[in-house]
């Protein structure tokens, strides 16, 4: 039986310089939910993985932090860094 993969997902959300959110989430929809109930200019999203690896950027709308949320925790990644 294969043990469940838990990401440790970081979101920072900026609106004029200003930090509006600095958050830990373990679950993607969390994480998405968070960004969409603010208001923000700039999103900053890092995803680690096992043994110091991890994928972070910076993203100016919640469309591109979605489509980089799901190329960061997409299966065949995750599935390299836990088998």
């Amino acid at each position: 039986m294969k043990t469940k993969i838990r990401l440790r997902m970081s979101l920072k959300l900026w609106k004029n310089d200003e930090l509006v959110l600095d958050n830990q989430f373990n679950i993607k929809d969390r994480l998405l939910r968070s960004a969409q109930v603010r208001i923000w200019d700039i999103a900053y999203l890092k995803v680690n993985y096992r043994n110091g690896f991890c994928n972070e950027g910076d993203y100016p709308d919640s469309k591109l932090l979605s489509m980089a949320l799901s190329c960061f925790t997409e299966k065949s990644l995750t599935d390299d860094f836990y088998e």
